[in-house]
């Protein structure tokens, strides 16, 4: 399975806060996707390909890495409530398949749970997530499915940590 930690940007060649041009310049990688916040290349990680998310911030720095690793069908056609019921059953049993994984490689994490939980990030809109924060940055499994009409995503992803929690992981 996916190592959680091959997101990382040390893993990639890259650093939080790289300009997107660095950072493409540095993966060299074909690029998928390009828009002024959000690029999408394609990289080999553990020996097979994937299709990566570059996220920068409003100054153009590396804020956040991640790849959709399974994702279903959009729902903009006709399907039974059955249906879609099977579907999200089938992506929330991925997302804690994935979840039990990266405990048994991350150890227990800071966060497990929904966006009405205490503790869920305020800058997040997943309606699951599963963080591990390190000096690297956080780690976080995310289950997303934004609207009945839209796929469900299951992904991991990592991000820059805000300055108040790496402070304190230093």
């Amino acid at each position: 399975m996916f190592s959680p930690t091959c997101l990382l940007p040390n893993k990639l060649g890259l650093e939080w806060g790289m300009l997107k041009n660095k950072c493409l310049e540095q993966l060299d990688a074909p690029l998928l996707k390009n828009s002024p916040n959000y690029v999408i290349v394609r990289l080999s990680i553990q020996d097979e390909f994937y299709d990566v998310g570059l996220q920068f911030n409003a100054s153009g720095d590396l804020a956040r890495i991640e790849i959709n690793l399974f994702v279903s069908r959009d729902f903009w056609e006709e399907y039974t409530s059955d249906e879609m019921d099977a579907v999200i059953y089938q992506y929330k049993n991925n997302y804690n398949q994935l979840k039990e994984y990266c405990i048994s490689e991350l150890g227990l994490p800071d966060f497990s749970g929904s966006w009405e939980m205490d503790g869920y990030p305020e800058n997040q809109t997943a309606d699951h997530i599963t963080f591990w924060d390190n000096t690297q940055g956080r780690i976080q499994i995310e289950f997303e499915h934004p609207d009945k009409e839209y796929p469900i995503f299951v992904r991991i992803a990592c991000y820059v940590l805000p300055s108040s929690l790496s402070e304190r992981k230093l």
